[in-house]
């Protein structure tokens, strides 16, 4: 027996009265049986209905009230009642209505003299009793007085895009209105589907492959509306996936360049195809990765086409370009010495010969010469004798060494540190017979051991002689500055150092020039918040013009390099840091001398860390920039050049890292106007010792 039955089995029995009629009941007797029975399904649990029940009871439910409301502000309202199925003892809403509207707790009503003109707005009302409740969402907006006659502009620049297979998205631009817009009607294919405040609306909820049209109107908060903006079609579908390509802005011929495809994201699918098509007639790739690579065995721009699909078979395609133009000839061995040969600098002189100076076993300055243009460089020799007064033997090791060639005349200045005591002045010395002999090293610096560094040494062909450096002999001390010597006798004597800048925080100083046209470029500032300094002079050095800074930006700068082409351009580049880890590598131009400067361009991705550059100035107009980026992830060198005196620069073109590693060149040699000269430090594991290559690279120029 179920618990209702065994309940429903103690209910009393009534005995029908006489006059019964044919059911065997009268209308009390029923009624009064029907009392009892509910009476014990209540205390049985039994009974009921509606949305929510307890202790026997039944919920409201089913409310409604005529919606949307648009009243008036200040004019009284005539009550809304609403419509609802059981009994309510209360009634409540939120949010609160506008200003001086209400609902009536106990009958619902709505009524009373709006005050405050509103923008359309829902308002959730709930209807309840001791058993439950139930709800109405009520749209409302008051309106103003029927004043203002002028209606808001149509809505502007109608978009409806695919926000899934399923779904369309319509966006406009803003209307205006003599005094405010408060909302939009959109229409899809005539008929309303959404009053909102702002754009955008989204619809889902739509057949894919069904096309809607859309049309958007504005209105004020006197229901002032706009004509309907023009439609605007389309269709949900399945969307094609995004094709992202990177790839390096050159590369080098015969070396495989990646192309990436990893930024590349499927919408509605993930992506499963990869279809690389690299532009040189070479078979395309299809494959299931999205990183490709490959080798142009052809100088030459190219363009690379991406197509990725998805799991549903749709597809979405990019093409970008990629420049083929370097090719690597074969490296010089420079030092062939078992130690350790770094911090390499290199000059080719007007007749071919090239001149490369280096610091060996962390100490000895070196010394090779090429008389046949880099095919093959003279044995190793030092410069300073290791036993000498100044040599690694009594203490002395020679570092940021720079060599200049001229008028017959080989002129070396490097930085020497006293390993012993600690300081360093700054050295010069000069052979009259391509390096068999040196001359006794003299000191161009005024400070004594306290701090003499990075020396730049220039000379021409009539006599002149121009070195520069920094000295930094204590924080913020009198002798710090961007100091400067000059010869005109080859190198013979010197005159007493000058200042160009007494400062702190001054270093790298770069020259070109040593004649009657002399510039220099230094950094000067605090770390972060530096700037690119320059002066120069047009008397040999008599005199020089005030000094001013190349950049606007107050970031740090690191280490300016000039280039010259001999007469009245002088060309700069260097780094700049905008913030940790994030430099880029900048290029100007002169073309008065230094009087003026060219806004400064970025030669560096603006997606890496671009730094340490250097610079060669070749004929006609040719300028070769090369840098370093990716750090301090894996590091690539690059080179860019230019035909038109840097107006404009040529993609960058990735140079090798198979043979010398990543990194580690220090000196760019304008060979001719096809051929550029590299000298780098090789570093270990990199398929040589750590010994100074110089290796040439042939451009594509036109």
């Amino acid at each position: 027996m179920s618990w209702r039955t065994s309940c429903l089995s103690r209910a009393p029995r009534y005995a029908a009265p006489a006059g019964a009629g044919a059911c065997g009941l009268s209308r009390a007797f029923a009624t009064a049986a029907a009392i009892a029975i509910l009476a014990l399904l209540d205390a049985c649990g039994g009974g009921g209905g509606g949305s929510s029940v307890t202790g026997g009871g039944v919920a409201p439910s089913a409310l409604s009230y005529a919606s949307p409301l648009e009243p008036t502000a200040g004019v009284p309202m005539t009550a809304v009642w609403p419509t609802v199925t059981g009994e309510v003892t209360s009634y409540s809403v939120s949010p609160q209505l506008p200003p001086g509207i209400s609902v009536d707790p106990k009958n619902g009503a709505i009524a009373g003299t709006p005050t405050t003109v509103t923008v359309w707005a829902d308002y959730t009302i709930t209807a309840a009793n001791a058993y439950g409740s139930t709800t109405f969402d009520l749209s409302l907006a008051v309106t103003g007085p029927s004043a203002d006659g002028q209606a808001p502009t149509t809505p502007g620049a109608v978009t409806v895009t695919i926000g899934s297979p399923t779904e369309l998205d319509v966006a406009w631009a803003a209307s205006t209105d003599n005094v405010a817009v408060v909302g939009y009607h959109v229409k899809r294919d005539g008929a309303l589907v959404a009053t909102l405040s702002s754009s955008p609306f989204r619809d889902p909820g739509l057949t894919s492959g069904v096309q809607h049209c859309y049309a958007v109107s504005a209105f004020d908060a006197w229901r002032n509306e706009s004509p309907p903006s023009d439609p605007v079609c389309a269709t949900p579908a399945h969307r094609a996936p995004v094709a992202v390509l990177a790839v390096p802005g050159g590369t080098l011929t015969g070396v495989a360049a990646n192309l990436d495809a990893s930024q590349s994201h499927g919408i509605d699918a993930p992506i499963v195809s990869y279809r690389f098509d690299f532009g040189d007639g070479s078979a395309a790739l299809a494959q299931s990765t999205p990183v490709a690579q490959h080798a142009y065995l052809n100088l030459g721009t190219f363009t690379v086409t991406l197509t990725v699909t998805d799991a549903a078979g749709a597809a979405g395609s990019v093409s970008e370009p990629i420049t083929s133009g370097l090719v690597l000839l074969q490296p010089i061995n420079i030092s062939r010495t078992p130690g350790l040969s770094q911090t390499a600098a290199a000059f080719r002189d007007t007749d071919g010969s090239i001149d490369a100076v280096w610091q060996e076993a962390g100490a000895d300055l070196m010394f090779a010469r090429s008389t046949d243009g880099g095919v093959s460089f003279s044995p190793a020799s030092y410069v300073v004798d290791p036993a000498s007064q100044w040599g690694s033997q009594d203490g002395y090791g020679a570092f940021q060494m720079r060599v200049v060639a001229a008028h017959g005349f080989i002129h070396v200045a490097w930085s020497l540190f006293d390993q012993i005591y600690g300081g360093a002045s700054l050295f010069y010395t000069r052979s009259a017979d391509g390096g068999a002999t040196w001359s006794a090293p003299q000191i161009l610096s005024a400070v004594d051991w306290t701090g003499s560094y990075t020396p730049t040494i220039t000379a021409e062909a009539d006599g002149s002689v121009f070195v520069s450096w920094f000295d930094d002999d204590q924080e913020n001390g009198p002798q710090n500055g961007v100091k400067y010597a000059r010869s005109t006798d080859d190198g013979t004597t010197f005159s007493a150092p000058g200042t160009l800048v007494a400062a702190s925080g001054v270093s790298c100083p770069s020259a070109v020039g040593a004649s009657r046209l002399i510039a220099v470029a230094w950094e000067q500032g605090p770390i972060g918040a530096g700037n690119l300094m320059f002066d120069y002079s047009t008397d040999g050095a008599q005199s020089f013009v005030a000094p001013r800074a190349l950049d606007a930006n107050k970031e740090q700068v690191w280490c300016p390099q000039l280039a010259w082409d001999g007469q009245q351009t002088i060309y700069a580049t260097w780094e700049e840091d905008t913030a940790a880890e994030v430099g880029r590598v900048l290029f100007s131009v002169s073309n008065d001398g230094g009087a003026t400067f060219s806004p400064a361009i970025a030669l560096s991705s603006p997606k890496a860390y671009g730094t340490s550059p250097i610079i060669a100035a070749g004929p006609s107009g040719r300028v070769y920039v090369s840098w370093e980026e990716g750090y301090p992830g894996p590091i690539t060198p690059y080179l860019a050049y230019s035909t038109d005196g840097g107006k404009t620069f040529s993609p960058a073109l990735r140079i090798d890292t198979s043979v010398f590693g990543p990194g580690g060149y220090t000196q760019l040699i304008a060979v001719d106007s096809t051929h550029v000269g590299l000298v780098t430090n090789a570093q270990p594991g990199a398929g040589a010792q750590d010994d100074i290559f110089y290796v040439e690279a042939a451009l594509s120029i036109p």
